[in-house]
């Protein structure tokens, strides 16, 4: 079912049949969804193409030492919601995945208080000490919900 969380369970997929989900892929599921991640190090000197990858969930970038370092989002599969809060020193820029696997094309982020999607490379700029969340309501494209101090 491309669009949804089940792309991410392999015994659910279209194609493979009924099956039972295994505790592995259950906590898979929830540890996506529900899931925080921290100690994540924003890549230095910023760029999408080497860009650190953020999960869905929560994450916590506790390093981010100079300004534009950079992270970027998750697969925008519809109903998915990553938060991320800059612990860091410095503001950095939250990417669009630049293929998401569910779509063949690039992601696209539409920055709170606007209604149209940023360019293809274009980062939303996260200050330090703030956190900002994403909703994803339609298939490659997150709304950023907005920047919390």
């Amino acid at each position: 079912m491309p669009g949804s969380h089940l792309a991410f369970l392999p015994s659910l997929q279209t194609g493979r049949g009924a099956g039972l989900l295994d505790s592995t892929e259950m906590s898979k599921f929830f540890n996506m969804v529900l899931g925080c991640v921290n100690g994540i190090t924003a890549h230095a000197g910023g760029g999408v193409a080497l860009a650190t990858p953020l999960n869905l969930g929560f994450n916590e970038v506790d390093v981010c030492a100079t300004a534009a370092d950079s992270v970027v989002l998750p697969p925008a599969i519809m109903n998915a919601l990553c938060w991320v809060y800059n612990g860091g020193a410095a503001s950095m820029n939250i990417f669009n995945l630049q293929s998401n696997p569910n779509t063949g094309v690039t992601d696209v982020i539409v920055p709170h208080g606007v209604t149209a999607a940023n360019a293809g490379t274009v980062a939303v700029a996260l200050t330090a000490g703030h956190m900002t969340g994403f909703i994803c309501m339609t298939l490659g494209k997150w709304k950023q919900i907005a920047d919390f101090a």
